[in-house]
């Protein structure tokens, strides 16, 4: 698994931050596996041996065999990248300031697809669509170009991270300590660590252990939860 590390301001050019790599029994397998030319890492997909990562107003290409990052895209205008999925095909990430979902292939041409997403966050792909939790709840895109959303989910509004099951059960954090369940019309809260103060944000989920990957933020640790469902 690979985990961003921002290390300390999320929002700042100060070139502390790295990318570690865990074994899914917990174990730490390279600390800094990536460090140098990273401020406030978040978002991350694998495509094509590459590990995009978005970095503030910028996208790291890491290529995965040498360890290296091999180039930076500039986004124009980019307030605050967050999160970074892949379809197989191309890359989506979010701006949460501006309100924005960019498309970008894999030599790094990056294009706006929908400017009208207040506090827009996570984002993952699922069978040619895109899903995206924003302030307004989760939308799911059209796949025919034209990025139609439909909202399909309003409980989870502000949410952070989202694992998709199937075409109608996910999984949605919310940062403050939050994650529900989502199938169908039914959403449930299935983890409130609030009163721990335990962060619950972008979260990953692992398939054949049915692990839900949680990054506690402030308290620096990764959580797993198995869910059964």
């Amino acid at each position: 698994m690979y985990v961003s590390n921002g290390n300390t301001k999320a929002g700042e050019k100060d070139n502390d931050g790295f990318i570690s790599i865990l074994n899914t029994d917990g174990t730490v397998r390279d600390l800094k596996w990536v460090e140098g030319n990273l401020h406030a890492p978040k978002g991350m997909a694998l495509l094509n041996g590459k590990l995009y990562v978005t970095d503030i107003d910028e996208v790291k290409i890491i290529d995965v065999a040498s360890a290296a990052i091999e180039k930076t895209v500039a986004i124009d205008s980019a307030l605050f990248l967050n999160d970074l999925a892949t379809d197989g095909h191309q890359l989506y990430f979010s701006d949460s300031r501006a309100g924005k979902i960019y498309s970008m292939a894999t030599d790094g041409n990056y294009t706006a697809i929908s400017t009208t997403n207040p506090n827009i966050n996570g984002l993952e792909c699922h069978d040619g669509h895109l899903y995206a939790l924003d302030g307004e709840g989760l939308k799911k895109f059209s796949n025919d170009g034209s990025y139609t959303q439909e909202t399909i989910n309003t409980e989870v509004t502000g949410g952070d991270g989202l694992v998709i099951l199937n075409d109608s059960t996910f999984v949605a954090s919310r940062w403050h300590g939050e994650i529900f369940f989502i199938r169908g019309g039914e959403t449930t809260v299935i983890l409130d660590t609030q009163a721990e103060k335990s962060n619950t944000a972008d979260i990953g989920f692992v398939a054949d252990k049915n692990l839900v990957i949680v990054p506690t933020f402030l308290k620096n640790e990764v959580a797993a939860y198995e869910l059964k469902y």
